[in-house]
């Protein structure tokens, strides 16, 4: 009863001698689904359309960039409980609001990172060999831009989720924190090597 943390239950016990970490794992499971995928759908549907504006142009581009500037003109969270307040609440219902609500962030990044790309030349190359837009997104535009949108997505979930006057500038320390352990690591393989020279020339 009431037993601190061990290596048998990392957060202790409870009242009457229950693992507090396998409560809460099992008490958030459908919580924790429902951010998964939520998160999973905003990201795919954030991708898909904002390579499909940078690539397709014209109007496309247009109505979709309105039509995502209108949904973030609205609050999130009060737009949110309007539409569930039409709709039922069930979670296929809030797995799809949420999805789709926060995939508005993800469509400005991966347009802003599609557009660069776009022009590059191995993606003007694959239009004068004739290939189709599918083509060109998910086979030139994608590999290339998923790694840099998962970082600014990322980025800016840190970002908002601090709190105002407080916020820190995630790109620039986390590059810091890399330069440091760059500068360390390459210390570190300089005097082993040294170290091993000596040792060979002793021996």
């Amino acid at each position: 009863v009431w037993e601190p943390s061990s290596a048998q239950y990392w957060l202790g016990t409870d009242n009457l001698g229950r693992d507090l970490l396998s409560r809460m794992i099992y008490g958030a499971r459908i919580t924790v689904f429902i951010a998964v995928a939520s998160t999973a759908l905003a990201f795919t549907l954030g991708s898909i359309l904002g390579f499909m504006a940078a690539v397709i142009g014209g109007w496309f581009d247009t109505l979709m960039s309105r039509f995502v500037d209108l949904l973030m003109s609205i609050p999130t969270l009060i737009f949110g409980l309007v539409v569930l307040s039409v709709l039922p609440s069930t979670i296929p219902i809030l797995i799809l609001v949420m999805g789709i609500l926060d995939s508005t962030r993800v469509y400005r990044l991966s347009r802003a990172v599609a557009v660069d790309i776009n022009v590059m030349d191995f993606v003007e190359a694959a239009k004068l060999r004739g290939e189709g837009t599918r083509w060109i997104i998910f086979r030139e535009i994608l590999p290339n831009a998923l790694i840099i949108s998962l970082a600014k997505r990322e980025e800016t979930i840190f970002s908002n989720n601090l709190p105002d006057g407080k916020k820190l500038d995630i790109h620039s320390s986390v590059g810091q924190l890399l330069i440091a352990i760059r500068d360390y690591a390459h210390h570190f393989a300089i005097s082993y090597h040294k170290l091993r020279r000596k040792k060979g020339v002793k021996s």
